[in-house]
């Protein structure tokens, strides 16, 4: 059979006696019925079948990314080089065939090169600073390893949508979380004090002579051990209500070596003891908050005299045309598989991802006193600061 074209086999749609009759009912005088719209144009429809096509590809090559990244195969090509199939499997103790077929696959993503003369793969540095190196302030492994465990709860998010009960944490792998602790580590490592903190000088000089700070929402404790490596004489604790999460941030803090100076409590902002710290943060957090305004009114609580709170949210647009960038796809998404999903819970706010009118709002229901976007441009990351 001749092969055909997806333009070609649109255009002989109109061959089939329903689809041309409805382009001509659609183009008459008046329509028949007004639910009819007219028909697209076939090449504008191809684009975005192609669009809709290479989406669904991409959804396989995250897939085969996360086997690249658990299976440490990314590490193991920069490791060795360049390399065969054959070596590639012999040295991360995996199957040939499938490690033959996964090179190719990375390769016609762009994730792997090909070098035709020798038959081997290899990184280039670009995608070694991307897939295998977590000292990167570029590294995308965590990523990985966090979305596509939400992919796999699909079958549990859809029951939500028609249930209206939000998912819960334990339906997501273990992974997930892991995922959501390494995307961060590096960020934290990069910017928390040589670019975020800077911004706030009067927050350094506390924590530069002693301090204290608390991190809601800390999870494994990244951002705290950081503070902690970075102000050895100030004091931090994390807060998070997943204990899993706790467990292994107290297990870093023994590992760096600042457990004397760190201590990670299962919690929230409710259990914050009032007047207590210097600096207040929450990091992607305050998007998940059930009751924002009783949790903000607790943190505001928790600060001394002149403390003041930093919080991160993505870099979003405040208009709904604004929302076609890789951060708004991804940020929009991800709420409606998980984060949504912890603000709507115990009848919650269900804020879903935060732009600034929407936080200026929040914090001064809360009761701070003043409010401020600091000046650090990203095309990911916005940074705030609310003050007692």
């Amino acid at each position: 059979m001749t092969s055909m074209t997806r333009k070609c086999f649109l255009g002989s749609l109109t061959a089939i006696p329903t689809f041309a009759f409805l382009t001509k009912v659609t183009r008459a005088q008046g329509p028949v019925d007004s639910s009819i719209r007219e028909q697209p144009r076939s090449d504008e429809v191809a684009q975005f079948a192609d669009r809709v096509f290479d989406d669904s590809a991409r959804v396989l090559c995250g897939a085969l990314s996360y086997i690249g990244d658990r299976l440490k195969l990314f590490k193991t090509m920069n490791r060795l080089g360049q390399c065969t199939p054959g070596q590639l499997a012999r040295a991360s103790h995996c199957n040939e065939r499938l490690i033959a077929e996964w090179l190719k696959a990375m390769m016609a993503y762009g994730y792997v090169e090909y070098l035709s003369d020798s038959g081997e793969f290899l990184l280039t540095s670009e995608q070694v600073a991307v897939l295998a190196d977590e000292t990167s302030p570029f590294f995308m492994g965590g990523m990985l390893q966090m979305v596509v465990p939400q992919a796999m709860a699909t079958h549990e998010v859809m029951k939500a949508f028609t249930s209206g009960r939000p998912v819960t944490p334990n339906v997501f792998h273990t992974d997930f979380w892991e995922g959501i602790d390494r995307s961060s580590a590096s960020v934290y490592q990069h910017q928390l004090v040589q670019e975020w903190l800077k911004l706030m000088p009067d927050v350094v000089d506390k924590l530069k002579r002693g301090g204290t700070a608390v991190d809601v929402g800390c999870g494994q404790g990244n951002a705290v051990l950081v503070l902690a490596q970075s102000f050895p004489n100030s004091k931090f604790v994390g807060f998070d209500p997943y204990g899993p999460s706790i467990d292994k941030a107290k297990q870093a803090a023994h590992r760096v070596g600042v457990s004397a100076q760190t201590e990670f409590v299962v919690g929230t902002a409710e259990d914050l003891t009032a007047g207590q710290y210097d600096l207040a943060t929450s990091f992607l957090t305050v998007h998940h908050m059930s009751h924002p305004i009783r949790d903000l009114t607790a943190i505001r609580n928790s600060l001394a005299p002149r403390g003041s709170y930093l919080i991160r949210e993505d870099n979003l647009s405040d208009e709904m045309e604004g929302h076609t960038t890789p951060l708004a796809r991804l940020s929009y998404s991800a709420s409606a598989m998980y984060c949504l999903h912890d603000s709507m819970a115990k009848d919650g706010a269900a804020l879903g991802p935060l732009t600034q009118p929407h936080i200026n709002r929040l914090v001064k229901q809360a009761g701070f006193s003043k409010f401020r976007k600091l000046p650090f441009e990203s095309a990911y990351d916005a940074l705030y600061e609310a003050k007692k």
